[in-house]
């Protein structure tokens, strides 16, 4: 069996770690649409045994001049549908051009639709053309078969159309490599803000609440991509910088295991969410969590068992918190940590992403082609 993988740019931080998880069992060939001239993760990265077919896009999803890109990278998928034992796992993007192919020709009875996020949270300068939301609820409404990366989004999706077949996997942790062992200063608690930095992640909830403490024996690491504009607007609500690592480029996966290593905790102080990358990462390298008790957060996160949580958007709540962790010994931060290590063991155990997938084309798909 043959799985085609079709995705875009935008989506590829996450499936090169679902990758490896289908190649256990079936043979991949992997799509990927880009507005750069090569690969983010070139073959040597996703494995020997996966065919990466990269198309680069070159002018913007809406520009009819990207209507040759479309179909030069529908032919190429489509090439690859002529043989007899293959199953599409389509990840929707913004091109419409390629989203109109896919809806005349691509086969409905041999694509799963694999929707990160059915309801969209957070900027709105990220979601899709009035056009494009149009053709996914086409989607929605022609294809068969779905899968989504959280629950949540699976019984919103199935409120809307309950005779549809879905089935959800957890995100797999992002693992970075060995983390090194540093060591602390004295009984300093190291906070650790990550990720690209968006309005909806609520950095300025976190600078609010630590300036709420007096004189706090801690140490506030951002490290995330940010605009000029957003640079200005953190760094002006700060008012002791000298407890603050700041770090606002692009962080590169080779330094992702030394910046966590250094946390005490990952905050995550969102006010919305569907998965988070920052959170999987902690949880592979035991890092516990502070965060507002919105789903997933309160699913993965027991409150004093491997992290903590707080009431969403409210600044005297997480102050709150802080003041407690900052109350924490050498050994209870070590308890936490090995509570996480223990929820990492679970979340793998029942995690088996290859297998669902499996279950899911073996029950559903081919008993049905």
């Amino acid at each position: 069996m043959v799985i085609n993988y079709i995705t875009y740019d935008s989506w590829w931080d996450t499936d090169i770690t679902i990758i490896p998880e289908l190649v256990k069992e079936y043979h991949l060939n992997v799509f990927v649409l880009s507005p750069f001239d090569n690969c983010k993760y070139p073959q040597k990265e996703i494995g020997r045994n996966v065919k990466l077919v990269h198309v680069h896009q070159k002018y913007r999803d809406r520009d009819l001049r990207s209507i040759g890109t479309a179909i030069k990278y529908f032919f190429k998928i489509y090439k690859e549908c002529r043989r007899k034992d293959y199953i599409n796992i389509f990840i929707p993007g913004k091109n419409p051009f390629f989203i109109i192919l896919t809806l005349l020709f691509l086969s409905k009875k041999r694509t799963i639709i694999c929707s990160h996020n059915y309801i969209e949270h957070g900027d709105t300068k990220f979601r899709g053309s009035k056009l494009v939301d149009f053709l996914k609820e086409r989607f929605y409404q022609s294809f068969k078969w779905f899968h989504f990366y959280s629950k949540m989004q699976m019984d919103l999706f199935k409120k809307d159309y309950p005779s549809k077949n879905a089935f959800f996997t957890e995100m797999p942790l992002k693992d970075f490599g060995i983390a090194p062992i540093i060591e602390k200063k004295g009984n300093e608690v190291t906070l650790l803000f990550f990720g690209l930095i968006r309005d909806y992640k609520q950095l300025d909830l976190l600078i609010k609440a630590v300036n709420n403490l007096e004189n706090p024996n801690l140490k506030v690491i951002i490290a995330g991509k940010a605009t000029k504009e957003e640079q200005e607007k953190y760094l002006s609500l700060i008012k002791d910088k000298s407890i603050y690592e700041l770090n606002f480029e692009f962080i590169p996966n080779e330094n992702i295991p030394t910046i966590f290593s250094k946390a005490d905790f990952l905050v995550l102080p969102y006010r919305s969410a569907t998965q988070s990358g920052p959170s999987l990462i902690a949880i592979n390298y035991s890092v516990p969590i502070i965060a507002s008790d919105i789903v997933p957060f309160s699913d993965m996160v027991e409150d004093g068992v491997n992290g903590f949580l707080f009431e969403s958007n409210n600044c005297e709540a997480l102050t709150a918190v802080l003041k407690k962790v900052l109350m924490l010994n050498e050994e209870d931060i070590s308890c936490l940590r090995r509570n996480q290590s223990k929820y990492r063991e679970d979340y793998i155990r029942n995690n088996d992403i290859c297998k669902l997938f499996q279950q899911f084309i073996n029950d559903k798909i081919l008993y049905q082609i």
